[in-house]
Order: C-alpha cells, then structure tokens, then sequence
C-alpha cells in the first residue's frame, strides 16, 4: 500500500515497514489516528517499524497512535539529535 499525504509520501510493504519520504514537516495532527486523516490508519495493525526519510523534519504527535505492533522507528540522520515526540 502507498499513497500521498500533503507533502509526504507514505508506503507499507509486505514486511510491515512504514516508510515516509518527502520534504518538509508532516501535517499536525491532533486527534487519534482514525480520526485525524492519517492514510494509513486502516493498515494500524499491519505496521512493524517506520522509517522517516531524509528531508522529513518532523512528525505528527500522533502519527502512529493505537500502531503498538512498532518494535523500531530510523529517523533521518539529518534530524538526529533533534527532539522527536512519537506516541505509539
């Protein structure tokens, strides 16, 4: 599965892992994750890992709310160092 989110792009492949590229930050988001647009909310279950590619410089707070199957999340090099919140 794979689709757009305003400036980003998001892809679950068949192992689970969530990948955003893009550039810029990621739209706020402020309500749980079914309820705030975040595409890939039907695929909750699915998710194992996220990666956050080059060139995205921050996430929604709950951008992965209610995805408790995440064991890992790779965040830009270029961003590391840098806060990141994340509720999962």
């Amino acid at each position: 599965e794979w689709g757009i989110y305003k400036n980003l792009v998001w892809r679950l492949d068949t192992d689970g892992v969530l990948t955003i590229s893009g550039t810029g930050k990621m739209a706020v988001n402020t309500g749980l994750i079914w309820d705030s647009g975040m595409p890939w909310g039907p695929y909750i279950d699915k998710i194992s890992s996220v990666v956050i590619c080059e060139g995205v410089t921050s996430v929604g707070l709950f951008a992965f709310a209610m995805c408790g199957g995440i064991k890992s999340v790779t965040l830009p090099e270029d961003r590391r160092g840098s806060v990141w919140q994340l509720r999962i």
